[in-house]
């Protein structure tokens, strides 16, 4: 059997993804998320008689709140499963990812063993921000000094 040959039979048996459907899903989940932070933000501005910033960080801190409680629920892999994209690139993914982690090695030692694994976890976070806006500020600078 040659490689054009494997290539062919690969192609044949490989299932196909559904990625039309996976896109639209995490959209619409997104987007209703989105929705309900907006409409929760509003709320508590007319409820409460706070700024919008306050309002926003309540609603953040609620969503935090509940995807940690997700996640001991054991409901969040579902809806990562079904959300996508939107579940991981929110600070609910940070939630997720401390808390699974903590829960994870809790065997390790108690406080100690989760307190190292979840500083293991949020320690690669801390340098991709660092890095980030590093090169963003790199290229600002250098945007402003040919412009």
């Amino acid at each position: 059997m040659d490689v054009k040959q494997f290539h062919e039979i690969r192609k044949q048996t490989q299932p196909k993804s559904p990625y039309l459907s996976n896109n639209i899903r995490a959209f619409l989940i997104g987007g209703i998320l989105s929705t309900v932070a907006a409409v929760a933000n509003k709320l508590f501005v007319r409820i409460f008689s706070i700024d919008s910033y306050t309002a926003g960080l309540l609603v953040s801190v609620i969503f935090i709140i509940l995807a940690t409680a997700m996640t001991v629920l054991n409901l969040y892999q579902k809806f990562a499963q079904n959300a996508g994209a939107t579940s991981v690139i929110t600070f609910l993914g940070l939630a997720n990812g401390l808390v699974s982690t903590s829960i994870e090695y809790k065997l390790n030692g108690g406080i100690h063993g989760s307190a190292t694994h979840m500083i293991k976890f949020i320690s690669h976070m801390l340098v991709f921000a660092v890095v980030t806006a590093y090169c963003v500020a790199i290229i600002k600078v250098v945007l402003l000094f040919f412009l």
